[in-house]
């Protein structure tokens, strides 16, 4: 399963800085996170840098239906800004009209919690990003059918 995420990781990346046309954007430009007074600093991964480009990247890739099977949701249709990034909902509606088993979370201050989903069942916001891409219930989506079609 690493290898395979990190494949989808670099064909996120590449998709994104290629497809961009942007000779500027083929470097990677350090994000000055605004840390509110009395937070501490977040725990970020040496290996997942945060820069301008991957934060650009995260918010395309968050409103793009492309990744879901069906083509018809997206991070944002459970995790509606203009809601508190939640769907205001008993259970979230996925793909095909599929009945989630509970309600999305809101989205906040994620940067400092060491677990993830209600339950707390993920460790990490990188891997937590799995679990919705792949679940019959939300996106419904094989990596390697994401990978094909990021590539």
């Amino acid at each position: 399963m690493k290898p395979l995420y990190a494949s989808l990781i670099a064909a996120i990346l590449s998709c994104f800085l290629l497809a961009s046309g942007d000779a500027s954007l083929n470097k990677e430009t350090p994000y000055d996170l605004k840390i509110p007074q009395g937070f501490p600093r977040p725990n970020i991964p040496e290996d997942n840098a945060l820069t301008k480009e991957r934060v650009l990247l995260g918010k395309k890739l968050f409103f793009d239906k492309i990744l879901s099977k069906d083509k018809s949701v997206s991070c944002s249709t459970c995790h509606e800004p203009t809601q508190s990034f939640t769907d205001n909902k008993v259970f979230s509606i996925g793909v095909q009209g599929a009945t989630g088993e509970r309600n999305s979370m809101p989205l906040v201050n994620l940067a400092w919690s060491n677990s993830f989903f209600w339950d707390g069942g993920v460790p990490t916001l990188e891997l937590q990003v799995l679990k919705p891409l792949t679940s019959p219930l939300e996106m419904n989506m094989q990596l390697d059918e994401a990978l094909r079609r990021l590539n």
